[in-house]
């Protein structure tokens, strides 16, 4: 599935995520499910189903943003 260059990419990659995670964790265990839910969870949930359908266009709506094979 991956090329064996992308080996130091896919572990930084792999750090990011478990600090995600235990970041939200903490965040959790120290303000309260709700907080956390209220304040980070629903913004990031309305900006990444916002952004998705026009992840999949094949025009260029946003200046910058390139989708499919170049």
């Amino acid at each position: 599935m991956f090329s064996p260059n992308q080996w130091g990419q896919i572990i930084i990659s792999d750090v990011g995520i478990l600090l995600w995670a235990a970041g939200l964790y903490y965040s959790i265990n120290r303000f309260g499910l709700f907080e956390v839910f209220r304040t980070y969870l629903v913004p990031y949930l309305w900006y990444v189903t916002s952004i998705l359908p026009f992840s999949k266009l094949q025009t260029n709506v946003f200046p910058g943003l390139t989708t499919g094979s170049s």
